[in-house]
């Protein structure tokens, strides 16, 4: 499925499968939140931020954060500040938002 999906997909796939987050958590995800590690990458989820209400921390492989960085080159993307932007903004630098809850679970499904 990773092989024939594109770039954002590949991310979101790989994303949801190597955290556990549910979609809306991966959803509301900036650029800024995502600490760079040698290897690996660690997002730190506020207790409000999350269903269960519990601060946790979520790590991302290396292979994951390559896909994110591959999809954030594509110049639709490049400098927005959501980690998957939503299609009608993606050009907007200052007014963006994150991809729809239906656009990610068709990507998921």
């Amino acid at each position: 499925m990773l092989r024939v999906a594109g770039p954002r997909d590949r991310a979101l796939l790989g994303f949801l499968a190597c955290t556990g987050m549910r979609i809306r958590e991966v959803l509301h995800r900036k650029m800024t939140e995502l600490v760079r590690h040698k290897g690996y990458a660690s997002i730190v989820l506020q207790a409000g931020q999350t269903k269960a209400r519990v601060k946790r921390i979520v790590f991302l492989t290396q292979e994951v954060v390559d896909w994110i960085d591959l999809y954030h080159k594509q110049p639709e993307v490049s400098g927005n500040q959501w980690i998957f932007p939503g299609e009608t903004h993606r050009n907007s630098k200052s007014h963006d938002a994150p991809i729809s809850y239906s656009a990610a679970h068709t990507a998921h499904s």
